[in-house]
C-alpha cells in the first residue's frame, strides 16, 4: 500500500488478489473457437454471465455488448434507423468528441446544442427553440456529475427518439421509475477511466426486443464500413476474457465504491462552501455516488488560467485533474472538422465555452481518498482562487 505522505490518491481501477482470481477464472474458462467466424461456447457463457450482471445493475431487460462505447452509439443509431436515411442528430456541444464522431460514422449529421447553466449537457431553453420535425434523434448525455433530464426532452420533443449516453453513470439507482420517461436506448462505456471498467468495451441497453435484435445483428456481423475519407471502423467483436473477468470484479466493488464516494463528496463540497468554486452536479449524482468527475466552476470576473491551475495542483498535491470538454465543433480531435458540411454548429454555445475556460474536473476516484486528504484539497483550491494573479484574456 502506498504511503499517504507520498501520494494519498487512490489508483484506478482498484484491484487486489480478488481481481486476479476473477481474471484468471475468466481466462481459464475461455477456449479458442472451433471456427474463427463465431465465438466458442465457453466465450458465450462468459458473456452471458456478464450480461446477466449488467441487466441487474443497469435496470434494462436487454444488453448488447460492443467493443466500445462509441460503437454502442453507432449500433444504437443503426437499430433506430435501419432505413439508412441520413438524419440530423442533436448532440451536446459540451461532451466527448467521440459522441459526434459516432453520429458521423453511422451516416448522420451532428447538430450541436449548448450546455445548461448548471452543467446539464442539453440546454432546455435552446432545445425549445428547435423544430422537432427537423431533428431525427437526440443524444442525451449525462455529463460528468449532471443528469440530462429525459422527461424534459420527451416533453419538448415527444415523438423524437432519444439515445441516453450513460457512459458517466451505470447503475439504475438514479433512474426514474416511470418507464415512459426513459430513453429508447442507453449506452455505457467500460473504458479504463469509467466508473465501471474492464479497460475496454461498451454496451447497448434497451427494453425493446426489436431494437435489441437489430443492434445485436449489426454488431455480430462485424460490419466494416469505409468512410468517405478512407477511414474504417469495425462494429462488434466479443469482449476478451480478461475484460469480462475485470468487469465482474469491478461490479462486486461498485456498491462499496459508491458509498465511499458519497461520503468523500460530502466532505469535499462542505469544505468548499462560501468559496469562489461552484460544483456543477445533480443531487441524484451526489446522493448515489455516481459521477465521472466533479466539475468546479470558478465564479470570478477574471477567467482563471486553467492550465496553470492544473500544473500547480499536480505539483502541490500530486493530483491530476481534467479540463472541461472543449465544445466539440472547436476541437481539433473532432473528425467532422475536416468537412464543415458534415455537421451543424447550431446556435451560440456560450455556456459550453464558459465551462471550458473556467472549470476543472476532479476525477471520481479522488473522492475515494480519506476525508483529511479531501479537506486539504478543498482548502488548497479555495486559497488558490483567492490569491491575486495576473489577468488572463478569455
Amino acid at each position: 500500500m502506498r504511503s499517504l505522505h507520498r501520494n494519498p490518491w487512490p489508483i484506478w481501477p482498484e484491484f487486489d488478489v480478488q481481481t486476479a482470481r476473477h481474471v484468471l477464472e475468466a481466462l481459464a474458462s475461455a477456449r479458442l473457437p472451433e471456427r474463427l467466424d463465431r465465438p466458442s461456447p465457453s466465450s458465450m457463457q462468459l458473456e452471458s454471465k456478464l450480461i446477466a450482471k449488467l441487466r441487474e445493475l443497469c435496470g434494462f431487460d436487454r444488453v448488447v455488448l460492443t467493443s466500445s462505447g462509441r460503437l454502442a452509439i453507432v449500433a444504437a443509431l443503426h437499430a433506430l434507423f435501419p432505413d439508412g436515411v441520413k438524419r440530423r442528430v442533436l448532440v451536446p456541444a459540451s461532451t466527448w468528441h467521440g459522441c459526434a464522431d459516432a453520429v458521423l460514422r453511422a451516416g448522420h449529421k451532428p447538430v450541436f446544442i449548448d450546455a445548461g447553466p448548471d452543467g446539464e449537457a442539453i440546454n432546455l431553453s435552446d432545445l425549445e427553440k428547435r423544430k422537432p420535425e427537423e431533428i431525427g434523434c437526440v443524444l442525451a448525455v449525462h455529463n460528468f456529475a449532471s443528469i440530462c433530464d429525459i422527461a424534459e426532452i420527451r416533453g419538448v420533443m415527444p415523438d423524437v427518439p432519444v439515445i441516453e449516453d450513460a457512459a458517466h453513470l451505470v447503475s439504475h439507482d438514479w433512474r426514474p421509475s416511470d418507464m415512459a420517461n426513459r430513453a429508447d436506448v442507453s449506452i455505457v462505456s467500460f473504458q479504463i477511466t469509467k466508473l465501471l471498467t474492464g479497460l475496454e468495451g461498451g454496451a447497448l441497453l434497451t427494453n425493446s426486443p426489436t431494437l435489441s435484435q437489430r443492434a445485436k445483428a449489426f454488431t455480430e456481423n462485424n460490419v466494416v464500413k469505409t468512410m468517405g475519407n478512407g477511414s474504417c471502423y469495425v462494429a462488434g467483436g466479443v469482449l476478451s476474457a480478461q475484460t469480462i473477468g475485470l468487469l465482474c470484479d469491478q461490479m462486486e466493488r461498485f456498491a462499496d465504491q459508491c458509498f465511499r464516494r458519497i461520503k468523500g463528496l460530502s466532505v469535499f463540497i462542505d469544505t468548499l462552501r462560501n468559496s469562489h468554486w461552484r460544483p456543477l452536479a445533480s443531487e441524484a449524482c451526489l446522493s448515489s455516488g455516481q459521477l465521472y468527475g466533479l466539475p468546479l466552476l470558478l465564479e470570478q470576473s477574471t477567467p482563471p488560467d486553467v492550465a496553470t491551475l492544473i500544473q500547480d495542483l499536480r505539483v502541490a498535491k500530486g493530483l491530476e485533474v481534467d479540463l472541461y470538454y472543449e465544445p466539440i465543433h472547436n476541437s481539433a480531435l473532432f473528425d467532422g472538422r475536416r468537412d464543415g458540411n458534415s455537421f451543424d454548429a447550431g446556435r451560440s454555445t456560450e455556456v459550453a465555452d464558459r465551462f471550458f475556460h473556467r472549470c476543472i474536473v476532479v476525477p471520481h476516484q479522488a473522492f475515494l481518498a480519506t476525508p483529511e486528504v479531501l479537506v486539504d484539497l478543498a482548502q488548497w483550491l479555495d486559497q488558490w482562487a483567492r490569491a491575486p494573479r495576473p489577468a488572463k484574456a478569455n
